[in-house]
């Protein structure tokens, strides 16, 4: 009876152990992949867009607004998305939180010392 419950005990006690263990991992972030539209400065009066690529937790892309081209390398992290934007002209770097799967808000400073808010939106629009 003891070798019965034995055998029948230690398997369940590992399954029951790595079942645990899988609950316990990070869950994979928000794909950040596709194209975005977003506002910034001090309140928020210029626009421009994203295109970024997620794999794994980082992303590249690239933005685009008044003032040129900015590429894109970040990381998100749980609900934070960290990132920096370089043109030949100047370099930006942005920490924001993301709000949902689709959007995306916080502050950014820049290596000339202006700073400013973003919020971002995911483009949803897929032409037929």
């Amino acid at each position: 009876m003891e070798e019965l419950v034995k055998k029948l005990l230690l398997p369940l006690l590992a399954l029951s152990i790595l079942a645990l263990l899988s609950g316990c991992t990070t869950p994979q972030a928000v794909d950040m992949t596709g194209k975005w539209n977003y506002k910034y400065g001090k309140k928020l009066e210029d626009s421009g867009s994203m295109k970024l690529t997620q794999k794994g937790y980082d992303v590249t892309g690239v933005a685009n607004n008044k003032d040129g081209q900015y590429q894109i390398e970040g990381r998100v992290t749980g609900e934070t998305f960290i990132y920096k934007g370089t043109s030949e002209e100047n370099t930006f770097n942005s920490n924001c939180e993301l709000t949902s799967d689709s959007e995306f808000e916080g502050d950014y400073t820049t290596d000339t010392g202006t700073s400013g808010k973003i919020e971002a939106e995911r483009n949803l629009y897929r032409k037929k």
